[in-house]
């Protein structure tokens, strides 16, 4: 009988057990939400990427709707002059008043422009119909983010549930 007694009184909870309990519970939550706050952010900037009105199309626009530099309005010159620099046509750009230094330069224009533009392209192509996840390294299609994203949501938080 008095086994019995010593038993009992070793199965007590003690305030410093729950204290230890909520703490452990309280880290493992805290953990669970922080990963579900990175999932968030990951797929809301998939999704924001694979949008029709994201900033890198309408600047692939711009670009792309002066199918000859001869169209360039002066708006357009502007806002290509910090990425390949002054237009020729332009006073005070350094060109002599030769054809032929004339010529060179536009020259020399119109392959940054065209570079310019093939880059925008290819970035564009690459960051639009695909996410990267940066830390695992995975690269899936803009289409399969709705699957992917509600279901690592939905497991995240299950995961929390049982962590509480």
């Amino acid at each position: 009988m008095e086994g019995s007694k010593h038993r009992d009184s070793s199965n007590e909870l003690t305030v410093r057990d729950y204290l230890e309990a909520s703490s452990e519970s309280s880290r493992r939550g805290r953990s669970v939400v922080v990963l579900l706050v990175v999932t968030s952010v990951l797929v809301l900037s998939g999704l924001l990427n694979s949008m029709q009105h994201q900033w890198m199309r309408q600047r692939v626009i711009g670009i792309a709707r002066c199918e000859s530099l001869a169209q360039l309005t002066a708006e357009d010159v502007q806002t290509l002059e910090p990425m390949i620099g002054k237009h020729p046509a332009l006073p005070g750009n350094g060109v002599g008043a030769s054809d032929a230094a004339y010529r060179d330069a536009m020259d020399l224009y119109t392959k940054k422009y065209l570079s310019l533009h093939q880059e925008y392209l290819h970035q564009f192509v690459e960051t639009s119909f695909a996410v990267h996840v940066p830390f695992f390294g995975v690269t899936f299609d803009a289409n399969d983010l709705g699957l992917l994203g509600g279901f690592s949501l939905l497991s995240l938080l299950i995961l929390l549930t049982f962590s509480l």
